[in-house]
């Protein structure tokens, strides 16, 4: 028995075959486009609730994306950051650029050596904030996690002149 074929040459049962192909890495394409998109609003929902904040610098140091939470801690307005350089927005919340070691900071451009600078304290109208901060390459640009220490360093605090109460208290005795 004779098999029909089409103008390529292909029988109908490859034509068949190719076609049930096609169906199938269509239907993996959308499923795995779907779970994608999934995925980045699953990142995005984590990152914003995560208690430390994030920002994202290209490599001029400029601003890509920041953190909601860091947004908020700052009282800032996405706006007032996107696109513009880290320096700016250092002044805008009263924090001396010095205070992240910038020339430390490009290296991390170029070193890809991670930086941590600890204990950065800003003062602001709620009182001072205590902060860590963690700066690393991300693909061409840099990417920085602030730790919000203010209630560590309170508590420190407290126990500090706890302690000296309590030698007071002792060498009394």
């Amino acid at each position: 028995m004779e098999q029909v074929a089409d103008r390529s040459g292909k029988t109908l049962g490859e034509l068949t075959r190719l076609r049930r192909q096609v169906s199938y890495v269509k239907g993996r394409n959308r499923a795995l486009k779907k779970a994608l998109e999934g995925t980045s609003e699953t990142l995005r929902a984590f990152v914003d609730s995560a208690t430390d904040g994030f920002l994202l610098l290209d490599s001029d140091l400029n601003v890509v994306d920041v953190q909601r939470r860091a947004l908020s801690t700052f009282g800032i307005r996405a706006d007032d950051v996107f696109g513009k350089s880290l320096q700016n927005l250092l002044h805008r919340l009263g924090i001396d650029p010095a205070s992240l070691r910038f020339k430390r900071l490009k290296k991390v451009l170029t070193t890809e050596e991670s930086v941590v600078i600890d204990e950065i304290r800003v003062d602001t109208d709620k009182g001072p904030m205590w902060m860590t901060v963690k700066m690393f390459k991300v693909g061409e640009g840099v990417g920085i996690v602030v730790t919000f220490i203010t209630e560590r360093k309170l508590a420190e605090d407290v126990l500090r002149r706890s302690e000296a109460q309590l030698r007071l208290l002792s060498q009394r005795i």
